[in-house]
């Protein structure tokens, strides 16, 4: 099995101000994926973004969730990585979910991304 290093984007999303906030916190997550290849690395990550979306309510009583946006890196780890090497971090975008086609790689821009390697 290959390693794979995958960031995926998330938005959190609180519900009453839908429409109103443009400018959302987001988190950008990256995993390890061990596949075959790199379609396999894509489907297994896309599958784990969509697993970890999940609303809940704050201490405020404000109903919110987490949204999972798209993938917008993807990288093969060889031996330069230790074996549970991940990472994330947090910032604000501008409406994220709306532009995910311009900030989030499709499919076929991942795998094209693979076979340079």
């Amino acid at each position: 099995m290959k390693r794979y290093s995958v960031t995926l984007l998330f938005q959190f999303r609180f519900h009453e101000d839908t429409h109103k906030r443009k400018k959302r916190l987001c988190e950008s997550r990256t995993i390890i994926v061990y596949a075959k290849n790199a379609f396999f690395a894509l489907k297994k990550a896309k599958k784990y973004g969509k697993q970890e979306e999940f609303t809940a309510t704050n201490d405020a009583g404000q109903n919110y969730s987490l949204e999972f946006i798209g993938i917008t890196d993807m990288l093969r780890l060889g031996i330069e990585c230790g074996e549970e090497e991940v990472w994330y971090h947090f910032k604000n975008m501008i409406e994220p979910m709306e532009r995910k086609d311009k900030i989030t790689l499709s499919d076929d821009e991942v795998l094209r991304s693979q076979s340079v390697q």
